[in-house]
């Protein structure tokens, strides 16, 4: 007895219907993939809060909730919306950060009761201001939250060497932004929490930055000045720029950075081996250069306003002192 031949047609049928499991499931897995990281950090919330955000709310649920209140959560609700943020991710956010700055309400779903109303204005509070910091954001950035990976981070490092800065000169960027707005992150391990995903999303944007020039240069010497480059730029709170500067070894460089004290200073070396100048108000360097290869520049801001700051590079191929 023989297996029956398959039919021109048939064979095409059965292509077509594995193509399109096999795309669904490509699809499925994908979307899971994306949310997943949502549930693994600490789950939906079960609390009032969330009955308020999540698409979930009816009558029922939001009836209790006094007019104030329901018109604040309305408010964040709206602009939560507005930046493509999953509102999943935002109230576990909001709970966390919140649980860290009242750490006595950790774990504690607020209730409509009179003695929470006033923790629910402050984890309003606190929403308030986790969104004033998102909107300072891309669209794309945000809405890419809770998708963040160390996968990202390395792809992102790779990036960044392409423009002959190290992946410390591109944490320092971050790093500033971040705890400026964040402060008590520091010497803790966050990347893990959802407050990291805030992190990722300023990683992105600061890469975004630095490919389109907007806040890093690759300077180079003119005909008309063969041996020094100067520099003026302006930086809010929490900003920063990086500039990178091919120089060889034995070359004399003096460097000379006029700034507010605030203003921090890093001269990276190629290698990352010899840095000159690393994360410090120390605004002047001079001496012989240990390496050759592309020097990095990394000027980054604690002022709390918008400061100028200018600098000068001098540099001499003879051995005389300048």
């Amino acid at each position: 007895m023989t297996s029956p031949r398959k039919t021109p047609a048939t064979g095409c049928l059965n292509k077509l219907i594995f193509l399109t499991i096999l795309i669904l499931s490509s699809g499925i897995l994908g979307w899971f993939a994306g949310k997943a990281w949502i549930f693994l950090v600490v789950g939906v919330n079960e609390g009032k809060n969330a009955e308020v955000f999540l698409e979930t709310s009816n009558e029922s649920n939001v009836s209790n909730i006094n007019n104030e209140e329901l018109q604040r959560k309305n408010k964040l609700r709206s602009r939560c919306r507005s930046l493509g943020l999953n509102p999943s991710l935002f109230i576990t956010l909001v709970d966390e950060y919140f649980s860290e700055q009242y750490p006595e309400k950790k774990g504690h779903h607020l209730s409509n009761n009179s003695e929470d109303y006033s923790w629910q204005k402050k984890w309003d509070q606190t929403a308030v201001y986790l969104l004033d910091i998102l909107a300072s954001l891309s669209p794309e950035a945000v809405q890419r939250m809770g998708t963040y990976t160390q996968n990202d981070r390395h792809h992102w490092k790779q990036q960044v060497n392409n423009l002959h800065l190290s992946s410390r000169a591109l944490y320092d960027l971050v790093d500033t932004r971040f705890f400026q707005a964040f402060p008590a992150q520091k010497n803790i391990s966050f990347l893990d929490k959802a407050i990291g995903q805030i992190w990722n999303s300023m990683m992105f944007d600061t890469l975004q930055a630095l490919q389109s020039s907007s806040i890093y240069e690759k300077l180079s010497f003119t005909a008309v000045e063969s041996n020094v480059i100067r520099r003026e730029a302006t930086l809010k709170l929490g900003e920063g720029r990086t500039y990178v500067l091919f120089l060889e070894a034995s070359d004399r460089m003096k460097f000379d950075l006029k700034a507010n004290r605030d203003i921090l200073l890093s001269i990276y070396s190629p290698t990352g081996d010899n840095n000159l100048i690393e994360n410090s108000p120390q605004h002047q360097w001079s001496g012989i250069l240990p390496e050759t290869g592309y020097y990095e520049i990394i000027i980054v801001s604690h002022y709390k306003k918008t400061v100028n700051y200018q600098f000068k590079i001098l540099v001499d191929k003879s051995s005389l002192p300048f």
